[in-house]
């Protein structure tokens, strides 16, 4: 293949823009492209994940100060200095500093950007002052070539905008398939998962996450407490937080007077061979961009009961067809999809086939017809 690709993310941290980033450069490396990730700061639970025997690595120089201008300022220099044929914004927040770069670099740069959560979602409880941040990124995005969403309702909001819908491609986060099963299948030494699903006396809920105000596991303890009281049942969380929200959130578990049936093991680089062990996944969110794990989850066969937040668990579980929705907010809601989710396990092989259709390969396919008509 002819041109260079970059792809452009905030850092390596845990997060799904990081995971897509990594999957997106090993896939159109695969497929022959020569592919650069550039990213703005070395730092990252991911760092050790880049393949940088597959594709080029670029860290941005890192700045107390400033850093915003800065970032710009070295990107304009990557971006003359390499010539990419095309360049991906890889998260809404690097997206209007590609925008900047790409605008004062001069250069023939094709530049997408990728939006990873909808920017009409109201993500925080105060939302002042973000109609106008909404609106400034809807202008700034007219800049771009094209702008590819995660599901059909991103692309919806943007067409009502007055965006043109031909210069918008919804395109799910690529999984990768065959590393979620060499994972999956990793020795697990925790107490609460060592007998098969069909023999284990109480039953594990999974959830995989930051302890973060998005997650909303509040939610999900709530939940968990009252779905207790009809059977027994644990609770594992894997994710880390800041050292406040940890304390928190394990203050509540104890309030709540199930601190005993919750572990919360912290960060883990491979959340697969808990999710393949686990008998339900859970995901409580106030709003996902797209919700990864829940996909990730059904490529190990695992019944997944989530809240039906904006924008993704709806179309990866087709509705309730490959899973169970809970209504936002809702305790009682999430509760009884957690119970119903125990009783009613759905059939493994129906959900890693649904999996698939996220698989890095047949979205790749996607990605490379895109970048065939942004650089015929």
């Amino acid at each position: 293949m002819s041109g260079k690709i970059a792809y452009f993310i905030p850092t390596l941290k845990l997060a799904g823009t990081s995971t897509q980033a990594l999957v997106f450069c090993e896939a159109m490396s695969a497929a022959g492209y020569d592919v650069d990730l550039v990213v703005s700061s070395k730092r990252g639970v991911f760092l050790d994940a880049v393949l940088d025997d597959l594709y080029s690595v670029h860290y941005l120089k890192r700045v107390k100060y400033f850093t915003k201008i800065f970032t710009i300022f070295y990107l304009m220099r990557y971006l003359r200095r390499y010539k990419p044929t095309l360049l991906f914004g890889g998260a809404k927040g690097v997206n209007k500093l590609a925008i900047y770069a790409n605008l004062l670099s001069f250069k023939s740069t094709k530049l997408a950007v990728i939006l990873t959560n909808d920017l009409l979602q109201r993500t925080y409880p105060r939302d002042r002052g973000r109609a106008i941040s909404r609106r400034w990124h809807f202008f700034l995005y007219r800049f771009a070539d094209h702008v590819i969403v995660l599901t059909d309702t991103m692309k919806r909001h943007f067409v009502a905008v007055g965006y043109r819908a031909d210069k918008i491609t919804v395109l799910p986060p690529p999984i990768s398939l065959e590393t979620i099963r060499q994972k999956s299948e990793a020795p697990l030494d925790h107490p609460w998962l060592q007998a098969p699903r069909t023999e284990r006396d109480i039953p594990v809920i999974l959830a995989v996450g930051r302890i973060a105000l998005q997650k909303n596991y509040p939610l999900l303890l709530e939940a968990f407490k009252i779905a207790r009281e009809s059977r027994p049942m644990r609770l594992i969380i894997v994710g880390a937080g800041t050292e406040k929200a940890t304390i928190e959130i394990k203050q509540l578990a104890k309030d709540y007077g199930i601190r005993e049936d919750i572990d919360f093991v912290g960060f883990s680089n491979n959340p697969f061979h808990y999710m393949q062990r686990c008998d339900l996944f859970a995901l409580s969110s106030h709003w996902e961009g797209f919700g990864i794990v829940v996909a990730e989850a059904l490529a190990c066969g695992t019944t997944v009961a989530s809240v039906d937040c904006p924008d993704g668990p709806r179309e990866i579980l087709g509705g309730n067809k490959y899973g169970y929705l809970a209504e936002p907010h809702d305790p009682e809601s999430l509760a009884q999809a957690l119970l119903d989710g125990l009783e009613r396990p759905l059939d493994p092989v129906a959900l890693m086939q649904r999996a698939a259709a996220y698989d890095g390969p047949l979205i790749s396919e996607d990605y490379r017809r895109l970048i065939q008509s942004m650089t015929a």
